[in-house]
C-alpha cells in the first residue's frame, strides 16, 4: 500500500485475476471435486455474507466445489471449515502494521494454528526485516520473506473494503487514511471543534 512510504514497493502485486491459470494449477493439484468449505461470519461488516457469496461463485467458475457456511461466530476449530474469510487489519502503515500483526511468528494467524510456517530460519528473518535499521535492506528483507510467505498461502488478499466517516461540520478531524475505525483515536485532543 502507498501509505507504507519508503517500505512501499508500487511493482509488487498479491493481486492477481487469473482464471486460466486459476483452473491450470487447480489441474495439476490433482483437484478431485470434493466440497470445499468457506466459513465467514454473518456480523461485522455490512457486505460480509455478499462477499461471501461472490468469492464461492469466482471459485466455481475456475472448477472448484465451494460452499458456504454462514454463523454467528469464530468457528475455525470446526473440522469442517477448509477456508475463512476474516479481515486483516492495518494496525499502522507499515508492512508489518498487519502482515505482521497476523502472520509473523507471534501473529494471530500462527497462534491461532491456521498456519506454521515452513519457511526455513523464518522466525530470524522476520526479526532481522522488522528491526533492520537500513530502510532500503528492510523493505528488501521483507518483500523477499512476503514473496515466500504467498507461496506458503496462508491466506488470500481478495478486497480491500472502502470504509466512509460521518464528522459533525464543526469538527476539524480527517480519517487517516491507512489505519481502520477500530484503531482511530477519539480522544478530546484528537480533533478540534471550530
Amino acid at each position: 500500500f502507498p501509505a507504507y512510504g519508503d517500505q512501499y514497493d508500487p511493482d509488487y502485486s498479491s493481486l492477481q485475476y487469473d482464471p486460466d491459470l486459476a483452473r491450470k494449477l487447480i489441474a495439476e493439484a490433482g483437484y478431485d471435486g470434493s466440497e470445499i468449505v468457506l466459513w465467514t461470519r454473518q456480523d461485522g461488516y455490512a457486505d460480509r455474507v455478499m462477499a461471501a457469496e461472490v468469492v464461492q461463485q469466482m471459485l466455481s467458475a475456475v472448477g472448484l466445489n465451494v460452499s458456504l457456511m454462514l454463523e454467528q461466530s469464530w468457528s475455525q476449530g470446526d473440522p469442517n471449515v477448509d477456508m475463512g474469510m476474516w479481515t486483516n487489519p492495518m494496525y499502522f502503515p507499515d508492512p508489518m502494521g498487519s502482515l505482521g500483526i497476523m502472520w509473523g511468528p507471534n501473529g494471530f494467524g500462527v497462534n491461532r494454528g491456521l498456519w506454521g510456517p515452513k519457511i526455513e530460519n523464518f522466525e530470524e528473518r522476520w526479526n532481522d526485516a522488522l528491526y533492520q535499521p537500513d530502510r532500503e535492506q528492510r523493505r528488501k528483507d521483507y518483500y523477499s520473506l512476503l514473496q515466500e510467505i504467498e507461496q506458503e498461502s496462508p491466506y488470500v488478499l481478495l478486497y480491500r473494503p472502502y470504509e466512509s466517516y460521518i464528522v459533525a461540520s464543526d469538527v476539524t478531524w480527517q480519517a487517516p487514511t491507512a489505519s481502520r475505525p477500530y484503531v482511530l483515536t477519539f480522544q478530546a485532543n484528537a480533533f478540534d471543534r471550530e
